[in-house]
């Protein structure tokens, strides 16, 4: 059995997450694993996501020792009803024999088994097939956001028993501190929000059994530890680019991040569902990506294929952009942030960033106050809320997300309800640009 897959069976084992220095003494003592056996697997971020300790790190280790190891998986369970999917790539299994049973029994129209054709064929294609059902229903319950009720944003907002819930106690989502749940809720005792699962909370996980019950806490930080690994830096979990992954000459063969030249990398999901690999023409994707008018790569390309930004696809397979921080979340010294410009569609169809309209191209929508800096701060604060501005005598609300919560923005004009679609671009830079930065 590969290294990858012991380890794995070890973190299912254990919650779906062990420190560091415990899943070294578990994989030397049950596998005589050694340090050099994990860098592989550390290194995958398609089955490790990875909270970075606080703890010193000790010589000869990859990570901190307090560093939080989380099995990681992208297999999830099909959201049609049964009878209704032919071939896809989710499980087809009830979501309720995950948390621990289901009261329908025989009677249930979903199916309760993981040995039938479609879903042994998934499993082995995953590589997943050696799991128990109980470390497969363990890795499945951390990694698929369906299966958990979700946290209520509007409770860890605002003052009051239930925050700005507008629903009070007959809310459908979970009333406890979000900060709780991640492990970083910083007052403790004090906070006004609930650190535990109350009669109310308890009432949505009818159907678990008394050990998931007793383990929300992990399976919800663990939970957020994946999330999380796009947004925030963690070692090894994700191709890390920070102020760091620039500064070459001055790191060490014993540096927790994993470097690159640009401030940005974008890569194609390979067909076994786990491995990213770069793109090759990734300047020319990027600068096609910057320019708001574009909703390809194809632009200055001979032929596609070509990335796809809408769905973030290349091909068929799935595209992701790896990016450095957002300008207005970093210090003006940390030079190689991005800086993301907001864009507004002009009836010609030309795209205009907010703040930045010529004489000629004066409209009302361009006589507001508002800019990219100002848009990309509220943005970073709530990307769930939504925008009130004027522009000489008309007032417009922008979107974050449409009505079907997808990250279509718009800004629509109160009277009129007319809408006018946003995009939100980086600043194109080149090797060059960053070279010049470094030199400066």
């Amino acid at each position: 059995m590969a290294s990858k897959d012991l380890i794995i069976r070890v973190l299912c084992d254990n919650h779906g997450c062990l420190d560091f220095e415990q899943l070294l003494e578990l994989a030397q003592s049950n596998f005589g694993f050694e340090v050099a056996d994990l860098r592989s697997v550390l290194f995958d971020d398609g089955i490790i996501a990875i909270r970075e300790g606080k703890e010193k790190l000790t010589s000869g280790y990859l990570i901190r020792p307090d560093s939080l190891v989380v099995a990681k998986t992208s297999l999830r369970l099909c959201q049609m009803k049964a009878g209704q999917c032919n071939q896809c790539d989710g499980l087809h299994l009830c979501r309720y024999i995950i948390g621990g049973s289901c009261t329908f029994g025989d009677k249930c129209k979903n199916p309760h088994s993981l040995t039938s054709h479609h879903n042994s064929r998934l499993l082995r294609r995953k590589g997943l097939h050696d799991l128990t059902e109980k470390q497969l229903l363990q890795l499945l319950m951390q990694n698929d956001p369906f299966l958990l009720p979700e946290v209520c944003p509007h409770y860890n907002k605002g003052d009051g028993q239930f925050g700005s819930c507008k629903f009070a106690a007959t809310c459908k989502k979970l009333h406890v501190c979000l900060h709780f749940l991640q492990g970083d809720c910083k007052f403790g005792s004090s906070c006004k929000r609930k650190h535990t699962f109350d009669q109310q909370a308890l009432k949505l996980f009818q159907g678990f059994s008394e050990e998931n019950i007793q383990n929300l806490y992990k399976i919800y930080r663990n939970k957020f530890i994946i999330a999380g690994q796009q947004e925030k830096p963690a070692a090894f979990s994700q191709l890390l680019l920070s102020e760091r992954s620039f500064l070459v000459d001055f790191v060490t063969e014993k540096c927790s991040r994993i470097h690159w030249h640009l401030p940005y990398r974008w890569q194609v999901l390979d067909q076994d569902g786990v491995t990213w690999k770069d793109l090759v023409n990734m300047e020319e994707v990027e600068k096609a990506f910057c320019d708001p008018s574009c909703e390809t790569s194809c632009k200055d390309q001979p032929k596609p294929p070509c990335v796809d930004f809408k769905n973030m696809t290349f091909g068929g397979s799935q595209v992701r952009r790896l990016s450095t921080a957002s300008s207005v979340s970093k210090p003006p010294h940390f030079i190689l942030t991005t800086e993301w410009l907001w864009y507004w569609k002009e009836n010609d169809g030309t795209w205009v960033e907010y703040g930045q309209v010529t004489k000629q191209k004066r409209t009302d929508s361009g006589n507001s106050l508002i800019t990219s800096q100002t848009l990309e701060n509220m943005y970073m604060a709530d990307r769930e809320t939504e925008i009130s501005f004027q522009a000489g005598k008309q007032k417009y609300v922008l979107h974050f997300k449409d009505a079907a919560g997808t990250q279509q923005m718009y800004q629509q004009n109160v009277q009129y309800q007319t809408k006018r679609d946003v995009r939100r671009r980086p600043r194109f830079v080149s090797p060059q640009d960053v070279g010049e930065k470094l030199k400066r």
